[in-house]
């Protein structure tokens, strides 16, 4: 077995750094080899530095906290025998397998020691933050819609003399329930309130074009052919404060324990330093 690096006494496999690299290539698909090699690498290490810690500190698992994790894992791959078959694939041995769940854990409760139990985010740094970025905080306009597809050979000439017939609201909700081949027919066509993103991009930029009351051309996707009544828009809005508090105090939260973390691993590097050791020659 190759060794490519130790931390304190523990030796960092060619195999870890492997598995560690092809962890990275599922988020990071654009970045080359070297650089994939070298995270992957200070991910280790800064994992093995942060299990040091905690076993210093006098952290360990439960049986029922090993217990709880290995099942959550079980639950994610639908049975025992498609675990053991996922390690078999990636050549991981039962026993280290378990070390890996329990080391897990060790750093998830050094961390949450460390620097998660020490976060407490005023209501006033959450005002403060949500009045310096009210201007992002604001609802999506939405239109609401009612809607005729026509479908067939001859759908596009059926379409526009519907359209030369129909001038009211009235008309127009009465055609949609007799001529309309969508399902939504059953509802005089209406389509609810919608914000851009959620429906075919050519029915949203008509809807977003037209005023309340008013009637579309008709135009065509490969549905058939559209003719759209907006019949009520939301304008964009301020989003209260008390709405937005708690997701804020989560955002910063995170926020705050990433950079703890990421400062208390800068310092572990420079107190532990003459423990990490590189074998350069053994990285491929």
């Amino acid at each position: 077995m190759d060794i490519v690096a130790k931390v304190f006494d523990r030796e960092i496999s060619s195999a870890e750094l492997h598995r560690e690299v092809d962890k990275i290539k599922k988020q990071k698909l654009d970045l080359d080899s070297t650089t994939l090699t070298k995270q992957a690498l200070d991910r280790v290490i800064d994992r093995y530095l942060l299990l040091h810690k905690a076993i210093e500190c006098g952290i360990s698992v439960t049986d029922d906290e090993y217990e709880d994790a290995l099942l959550e894992i079980i639950d994610l791959v639908e049975s025992p025998d498609n675990l053991e078959h996922a390690l078999a694939m990636k050549g991981i041995e039962a026993k280290h397998f378990e070390s890996i769940i329990k080391n897990k854990i060790i750093i998830k409760k050094y961390i949450h020691f460390q620097c998660e139990s020490k976060i407490f985010i005023e209501e006033s740094k959450l005002l403060s933050f949500y009045e310096e970025q009210k201007e992002f905080f604001v609802t999506e306009e939405e239109v609401r819609a009612s809607h005729i597809l026509i479908k067939g050979d001859d759908a596009e000439q059926r379409a526009l003399q519907l359209r030369n017939s129909m001038h009211t609201q009235e008309e127009f909700l009465k055609a949609s329930q007799l001529h309309s081949d969508c399902p939504s027919n059953a509802k005089c066509g209406d389509l609810g309130f919608f914000h851009r993103g959620k429906l075919l991009k050519a029915i949203e930029d008509v809807a977003f074009s037209l005023a309340i009351n008013e009637i579309s051309a008709p135009f065509k996707t490969h549905y058939g052919y559209h003719i759209l009544m907006v019949t009520d828009i939301r304008n964009t809005a301020p989003i209260p404060f008390e709405k937005l508090k708690d997701s804020l105090r989560a955002r910063l939260g995170y926020i705050e324990r990433e950079y703890c973390l990421t400062k208390h691993i800068r310092e572990l590097r420079d107190k532990y330093s003459a423990e990490i050791i590189l074998f350069p020659d053994a990285i491929k």
